[in-house]
C-alpha cells in the first residue's frame, strides 16, 4: 500500500504569451462587449450566461481558457458557464479575467439595471 502525497496546486498563471494574450483578451471583448452575455460576480469567482448568437463562442473561449489557466474551476451547464478557483477567494480569477479582457465593465453594465 502506497502513501498518498498531495499534489501541489497549479500556479496562478496563464501559460498565454505575449501576443496570444492580447488575442485572447480581444476575443473576450468582443465576446462581452456583443450585448450577448451577462456575467455576474458568484462567490470565488464570475458566472456567464450566454444567449443563443453567443454560446458556441463562450464555450470555445472557455476550453481555450481550460487548457492555459488549469488553476480555474469552470463548469457549464444550460448555456451557462462558471469560473471559480478557490485560491484566494476566487480574486484571481476576477484579476486574470479582468486583465485578459481589459474592461470588464461590471460599473456600467450594472448600473443600467
Amino acid at each position: 500500500m502506497g502513501i498518498e502525497v498531495p499534489s501541489e496546486p497549479a500556479p496562478i498563471a496563464c501559460t498565454l504569451n505575449g501576443a496570444d494574450m492580447r488575442q485572447r483578451a480581444a476575443a473576450w471583448r468582443a465576446l462581452l462587449g456583443s450585448g450577448l452575455v451577462e456575467r455576474r460576480r458568484v462567490p470565488g469567482g464570475v458566472r456567464f450566461s450566454a444567449r443563443e448568437g453567443a454560446r458556441a463562442t463562450l464555450l470555445e473561449l472557455l476550453e481555450l481558457e481550460r487548457e492555459c489557466c488549469p488553476w480555474m474551476d469552470i463548469e457549464v451547464a444550460d448555456g451557462v458557464a462558471t469560473i471559480t478557483s478557490d485560491r484566494a477567494e476566487g480574486r484571481a480569477v476576477l484579476a486574470l479575467l479582468g486583465t485578459a479582457a481589459g474592461v470588464w465593465m461590471w460599473r456600467s453594465r450594472q448600473a443600467a439595471r
